[in-house]
């Protein structure tokens, strides 16, 4: 599948993918921003989480592998199980998803294509031009498993915060 979507591949000059940190606040709200793949590198998706952010945002153009709607929502409620903070997944080629950090019933909302209504059902349909929307209690996302190894010993702290600073992070410590 090609796709001649405009996609994020950088947010501003310095930042690409699996090697800097893209973070910032929205009215207050600690947030980052996944460019490209960066799922792909552990720690571009643990420190900002365990530094603060709340919300990762993460636009793509990718093909989304799978076509059934039970295996969309198994890989969507699994997508926050190791950072604990909400999730934005807004993909041109389909299968965007908003996931909050508990489990289960994380999923609070998914793209035209995805919902268990579609006409294609079990199957995803082909993606479509759609607007998602839920209500973000921050509060609720506290960065539970990043947090946990931040805090195990003062010099693992130490360790975290050196790579954050090199990475680019800019937030204080939670």
């Amino acid at each position: 599948m090609e796709s001649t979507h405009v996609k994020i591949h950088s947010c501003e000059n310095g930042y690409w993918h699996g090697y800097r940190l893209c973070e910032f606040n929205v009215y207050g709200v600690p947030c980052c921003m996944h460019i490209c793949h960066d799922r792909r590198y552990p720690e571009v998706w643990t420190l900002p989480v365990m530094f603060g952010a709340r919300l990762v945002l993460h636009p793509a153009a990718c093909r989304v592998m799978g076509t059934s709607i039970d295996g969309f929502e198994a890989w969507a409620g699994e997508t926050t199980a190791t950072s604990h903070a909400y999730y934005v997944f807004v993909n041109a080629g389909g299968h965007s998803c908003i996931v909050g950090p508990r489990n289960p019933g994380n999923i609070l909302a998914v793209s035209d294509e995805c919902r268990r209504d579609n006409p294609s059902f079990p199957l995803a349909g082909a993606p479509v031009e759609c607007l998602l929307s839920a209500r973000l209690p921050i509060a609720e996302a506290y960065g539970y498993w990043p947090v946990r190894s931040f805090r195990a010993s003062e010099e693992i702290a130490a360790s975290y915060l050196q790579l954050y600073r090199q990475m680019g992070g800019n937030h204080e410590p939670v």
